[in-house]
């Protein structure tokens, strides 16, 4: 993600994406703006354990690797975690907390026309991801009229052989991505002014 961590999708509840018309807290948006409410503890613990898993084997052949008799390069991704949340103090405090791990390769077949690049050497390889990604969140119902809530996002993966394909580059020239984590802390107050005001404090 480079300069900020992604919000893993076990730990979203809803998203909303707005193409147009944008409200005056989007100010300065050009493209589309993309809303997310993450999930919350309530008085009754939950929680959940989740696995993805995708592998080259369950995938068609690229098909110039085909056309040469060779297979796909090792691919596919293991997304796997889990998430729990709960009561503090009931009707009061509560939490919420997702770990997801990642573990993934994603295929990278280049192929140079010996017109177009006659030094260039056609290659197949993979480029890597893995790492972990947490979130945590707490909510403070002080009363009717105030709600506190505390937000911490740490992401922290390592891509080898980074963005290969996009570049055209020969695999000598492949990039590596170390992201030694990213972390995101976010604070919010919300509070009921009167029957006719609302106010939100970031």
């Amino acid at each position: 993600q480079g300069t900020q961590a992604g919000v893993s999708l076990d730990s979203m509840a809803e998203y909303q994406v707005q193409t147009h018309q944008y409200g005056a807290e989007y100010g300065g948006s050009t493209g589309v703006v993309v809303n997310s409410v993450t999930k919350s503890g309530t008085n009754k613990l939950a929680g959940r354990v989740f696995e993805y898993y995708k592998d080259d084997k369950l995938m068609a052949t690229d098909y110039f690797l085909k056309q040469a008799g060779e297979t796909n390069p090792d691919s596919g991704s293991n997304v796997f975690g889990g998430s729990v949340g709960g009561p503090i103090v009931q009707n009061k405090l509560f939490y919420f907390f997702n770990y997801e791990g990642t573990k993934a390769q994603e295929a990278a077949n280049l192929n140079f026309p010996a017109a177009a690049a006659p030094l260039a050497r056609s290659y197949t390889t993979t480029t890597a991801f893995h790492g972990p990604n947490t979130f945590m969140k707490f909510d403070y119902h002080l009363n009717s009229n105030n709600q506190f809530s505390f937000r911490w996002t740490r992401e922290a993966i390592i891509t080898e052989r980074d963005s290969i394909e996009d570049d055209l580059a020969i695999l000598d020239a492949a990039r590596h991505e170390n992201d030694a984590g990213d972390h995101v802390y976010s604070f919010s107050w919300a509070s009921v002014l009167n029957n006719r005001t609302t106010n939100e404090f970031k």
